[in-house]
């Protein structure tokens, strides 16, 4: 199939245009005409050819999500779906929020609803969001479920983003450390390496080592490059499977500092996600399936579907997560608590909110271990260099004496 443009117009005079997959364009203009539309212009569009891959390659992101989702919880009360995106088409702003809205508008105008809309964005809209606008579709309760939506991301990407930035400066320490490592092997050692090498006195094991570095690096650092670089790619590879990922997924979880933080993370999410998919009507059981790919970890996802499987045999959600090691046992009281008062959807959001909290702290903590840690590390690298070139210096003047 291929992808056409089009441009028409209504009963009243009022012209229109889009984009819609058609096999020929007697068939794209079968399918506008019976959108009530008169054809004017119909031809293929140009560099769509290829929609998947445009797509997939879109910058829209989930701060687009939120954004989006709040200013349709605001206005899809007051007028149909199709006038609000056509009104927001013509504001300024980011190009790419732009762009699909204008996608949505033309997709909405052909018909489809705003849920199957916005499955070409699935990178911004995951499965989960989209299943719920197509609920508070079919439903007519859009506006409040857009809310929760919109209140559920921009909590999701204000924690991302903290996250971000307190990673940020040990990241730039890292970046700087191995910056001075490679700038001292590779313009500063060679001019001292003939000098070192010409002493005639025993050479200390900090310059021994140096000199080595220098040697193998010169012989062999393409092949080491490429080494290193097939080492990154079979690694990726076999991260891609389930029976390695699985077992690796469960280790990262369980190392110190590192582990807390993905976990909280993790259960910031899917509690987060889970109370505002009950509160849409849902299933218990239901929300479990969908929930499960919130995150990417595969033993959280084993466990979340371990825990559908009990709710589906009567057991409450409290008692289906009770004594895993991977869910904190502080938040199991808010949920059975929950679960007693009929206030489970609350509870949920404020065990996201307990996560978030520790997540915080948790990342505080690692950043505040690691700054001195890349310092000492940087630091050290310095002084190992500095006592590689100083001290045969040092010895061959001491010889000379």
């Amino acid at each position: 199939m291929a992808v056409f443009h089009y441009v028409a117009c209504n009963a009243d005079g009022r012209m229109r245009e889009g984009e819609l997959e058609a096999c020929s364009p007697r068939e794209a203009a079968q399918i506008v005409r019976g959108q009530a539309l008169r054809v004017i212009r119909i031809g293929k569009a140009a560099g769509k050819k290829n929609k998947r891959f445009a797509f997939r390659s879109s910058p829209v992101t989930r701060k687009h999500a939120a954004f989006f989702c709040r200013q349709l919880a605001v206005m899809v009360d007051s007028q149909p779906i199709h006038e609000i995106l056509s009104a927001l088409s013509q504001q300024g702003g980011d190009k790419a929020y732009q762009a699909m809205i204008r996608d949505l508008r033309a997709s909405v105008e052909l018909g489809h609803s705003l849920a199957e809309s916005l499955k070409k964005y699935e990178q911004a809209f995951s499965a989960n969001v989209i299943h719920l606008i197509a609920a508070g579709e079919a439903s007519g309760n859009l506006s409040e479920i857009l809310g929760r939506l919109a209140d559920y991301l921009e909590k999701e990407y204000a924690a991302k983003q903290k996250f971000l930035s307190m990673m940020f400066y040990p990241l730039i320490l890292a970046v700087a450390a191995l910056a001075a490592l490679f700038v001292m092997l590779v313009f500063l050692l060679p001019s001292f390496a003939d000098l070192l090498e010409g002493m005639h006195v025993p050479l200390p094991l900090p310059t021994r080592i140096l000199l080595f570095l220098r040697k193998f690096l010169a012989e062999y650092g393409h092949w080491t490059m490429l080494g290193g670089a097939a080492s990154v790619l079979g690694c990726w590879i076999l991260y891609g499977k389930e029976y390695v990922r699985r077992p690796l997924d469960a280790l990262l979880l369980r190392l110190p500092f590192w582990g807390t933080l993905k976990l909280q993370t993790a259960w910031m999410q899917i509690l987060g996600t889970l109370s505002v998919l009950l509160g849409s009507g849902l299933r218990m059981d239901e929300a479990l399936s969908m929930v499960g790919n919130v995150t990417g970890n595969l033993c959280l996802q084993s466990l979340l579907s371990e825990a559908r499987q009990s709710v589906q045999h009567g057991y409450s959600l409290a008692a289906a997560l009770q004594g895993r090691r991977e869910f904190p046992p502080m938040l199991l009281q808010l949920i059975a608590a929950g679960e007693r008062s009929g206030c489970l959807e609350e509870m949920l959001q404020k065990s996201a909110d307990y996560c978030r909290i520790s997540a915080e702290a948790a990342s505080q903590r690692l950043q505040a271990m690691m700054e001195p840690a890349l310092i000492l590390v940087m630091g050290g690298v310095v002084i190992f260099f500095v006592l590689a070139i100083v001290l045969p210096m040092l010895d061959s003047m001491s010889a000379i004496s």
